[in-house]
């Protein structure tokens, strides 16, 4: 099997978890401890022939992707707000 490409492996100082996830990578860490028991990957049938299998398989990729998107929908709802785009 080979390896994935993510984002999440090149995050690797205090400063790029922050600027992506608003913690430092300590208390990213602490989170993603408590965050395990609760993720759980799921399999999806996109078809009768193909199964796509756990886009996110390691738990703390899934916390970074959470807060990352968290962080991203705050500020574009802010801008949209501040450059006047209207959601219809």
């Amino acid at each position: 099997m080979e390896t994935r490409s993510s984002i999440f492996n090149n995050v690797k100082n205090d400063r790029q978890f922050r600027s992506n996830t608003d913690l430092l990578k300590e208390e990213f860490k602490k989170l993603s401890e408590r965050f395990v028991q609760f993720y759980k990957p799921k399999v999806y049938q996109v078809t009768e022939n193909y199964t796509f299998e756990r886009a996110i398989q390691d738990p703390s990729e899934g916390l970074f992707l959470v807060l990352c998107y968290k962080k991203i929908s705050q500020l574009s709802m802010y801008l949209g707000f501040v450059l006047g785009f209207q959601i219809r």
